[in-house]
């Protein structure tokens, strides 16, 4: 079926590193330069609480909507726990 064939794709997408923290800040170059909106930065870590906050209201659709037309918005993940190191945006000691 075509959902049993997608199975592979998923896996290769869930299991490919993210993209590096230079990426991320030049991919919102390219868009804020396209769209003339500044670039939101922000920094998180999946056991920093105060960045959970941060995504969540981020995520609120009333919040996200202003956000979205006023910014392009660019997070780098950083400084994870060992065993959350592969959710890291590599190179971000250098953003």
């Amino acid at each position: 079926s075509y959902t049993r064939s997608m199975i592979p794709l998923i896996v290769a997408i869930l299991s490919s590193p993210p993209p590096t923290a230079a990426q991320v800040i030049e991919a919102a170059r390219v868009e804020s330069k396209a769209t003339s909106r500044p670039i939101f930065v922000y920094f998180g870590a999946s056991w920093c609480s105060w960045c959970r906050r941060t995504d969540a209201l981020l995520a609120d659709p009333d919040l996200d909507e202003a956000f979205q037309k006023s910014f392009v918005i660019a997070k780098i993940t950083i400084r994870e726990k060992p065993e959350n190191r592969h959710l890291e945006n590599a190179d971000w000691e250098l953003v």
